[in-house]
């Protein structure tokens, strides 16, 4: 009777939904082909792997539960990015930023009051705009549409994006990118200068799909590199694949070199 019922419990339990996996490789100019980033998608959380030309993970962001979490492999360190710790980092709070700024080395001290200048001078204004070309392209297995992106009004990348319900796990997909983009919004909201941080996540969301192609245009609108889908596919993701690995110390904000 008790296998019956266990029987019967598997039969009727609900299936996990299993998450989203895309592997995206780079071509150079010169036609070679190397892996480039890895995304992960399951309820709801998205996870971007940056990888070298040999596959190796070496950083990977994760958004999250309303935060941008960025993990550094090499150096086992990671970092919290929200809406509070942006703004006291761009300005949120003068006399934290004043102090911040005294304790930076003289070039990276004036490189950050540089950038900030820029910041208020621009506002709140994008200089990047995103065009449906309203033309379809083959881009290997993929069928997607073609979209244009400027930068100041010059060419700046092409994009031929197919639509995430036609992809494996594809709702586990949309679901993920859509609440990525909402925290990139909220994370980056009045800080104009940090949104390119975020142009993995925002182009998704302007374009409702994923990118099987993307070419970097130079400023006359020839094709310099490219990404592509190499493959997609559906399995089930463990709980940590989303987490930050154990024994990991926590670095602020404004201290990792390239922030």
């Amino acid at each position: 009777m008790r296998a019956l019922v266990l029987l019967f419990s598997i039969i009727i339990a609900p299936a996990a939904l299993a998450g989203a996996i895309l592997k995206v490789d780079r071509k150079d100019s010169a036609g070679k082909t190397v892996p480039h980033e890895v995304y992960y998608a399951q309820d709801g959380m998205l996870r971007i792997d940056s990888v070298d030309e040999h596959g190796t993970v070496g950083s990977f962001d994760v958004v999250r539960d309303g935060v941008i979490w960025r993990v550094d492999l090499r150096n086992r360190t990671f970092t919290r990015v929200d809406a509070d710790t942006m703004k006291q980092m761009m300005g949120g709070n003068s006399s934290q930023l004043q102090a911040a700024l005294a304790n930076l080395p003289p070039e990276r001290r004036a490189a950050l009051q540089a950038r900030l200048s820029q910041m208020q001078q621009h506002g709140g204004a994008s200089d990047y705009v995103f065009t449906d070309t309203g033309r379809s392209e083959q881009a290997g297995q993929y069928s997607c549409r073609v979209w244009t992106e400027t930068h100041n009004g010059k060419p700046f990348a092409e994009y031929c994006v197919v639509a995430t319900s036609s992809l494996p796990a594809g709702s586990e997909l949309a679901d993920a990118m859509k609440k990525a983009y909402a925290t990139a919004s909220q994370v980056l909201a009045g800080v104009p200068l940090a949104a390119r941080q975020a142009e993995r996540l925002t182009r998704m969301e302007k374009m409702n799909g994923f990118p099987a192609r993307r070419r970097s245009l130079g400023s006359s609108g020839q094709a310099e590199d490219e990404n592509v889908l190499e493959s997609a596919q559906s399995q089930q993701l463990p709980a940590d694949k989303f987490a930050i690995p154990k024994g990991f110390t926590e670095k602020p904000l404004g201290e990792h070199g390239g922030d």
